[in-house]
């Protein structure tokens, strides 16, 4: 039987739903696509270590419906011990629980003490995602492979690292890799502080080209979380 008092449970949720706000605003401002940072077509949620939702930031509650499906999905494609500090894994298939393909979902395991305690997911819609039609509206679309590149639960960051062939899959299939990549580098986590107030450091920035034609290293940091961290093209998550 929970003994916790409505006072006590009140706070807490009231802190996590707080959370998922600042997941929010660091996704608005950090941003580089307007479908973000203008349109707010996206949402944020703190999943406990077994996929229940424990809260929202329902920008776009749209995503909602899908969400609470695609995570726990991920959990059990990908395993609950497959799960490291510094992962960051990318969905969008929608059979797999997704919405359309352009929404893409992504989730961070956060750990306290070394243990899996909470999962910070983010799921958004992204403006180019290869396929038939710019933007992934092919109203004549007689099949899913014309709609886009449809993503399983993979792994976007290992530890920590990017994983460079995924990302370079990704951007492959896109119509505007540059755009996309400009948009990874607001987004990808380089120092993300989790609730148990760790940080999880990226150590290879994203190199760009400069404009005397020498390349230099980018170093901008994630937000305060996709997660993003949020991290996928143009978006991010914060995790406090």
């Amino acid at each position: 039987m929970d003994t916790t008092d409505p006072v006590t449970m009140t706070i807490v949720g009231n802190y996590l739903k707080n959370v998922c706000h600042e997941m929010g605003l660091a996704m608005m401002r950090t941003s580089y696509s307007p479908i973000f940072n203008e349109g707010l077509d996206f949402s944020c949620v703190v999943f406990d270590a077994r996929g229940e939702s424990l809260a929202v930031g329902e920008f776009c509650p749209a995503q909602m419906g899908a969400i609470v499906f695609t995570v726990p999905w991920c959990i059990e494609e990908l395993g609950i011990d497959s799960f490291e500090e510094g992962d960051v894994v990318v969905h969008n298939d929608p059979y797999r629980g997704g919405c359309h393909i352009p929404e893409h979902m992504v989730l961070k395991p956060v750990f306290l003490d070394g243990e899996l305690t909470y999962f910070v997911a983010n799921m958004a819609h992204m403006a180019e995602i290869g396929g038939k039609a710019p933007g992934g509206f092919a109203a004549d679309a007689t099949d899913v492979y014309q709609e886009g590149l449809r993503l399983p639960p993979v792994k976007l960051f290992r530890r920590g690292e990017r994983v460079d062939d995924i990302w370079k899959t990704i951007l492959t299939n896109h119509r505007t890799p540059a755009t996309e990549r400009r948009s990874s580098r607001r987004s990808s986590p380089r120092c993300s502080t989790t609730p148990s107030g760790g940080c999880v450091r990226r150590s290879k920035p994203f190199p760009t080209a400069s404009t005397s034609g020498k390349t230099r290293s980018t170093t901008t940091a994630l937000c305060p979380t996709s997660a993003t961290g949020f991290a996928f093209a143009s978006t991010s998550t914060a995790t406090r």
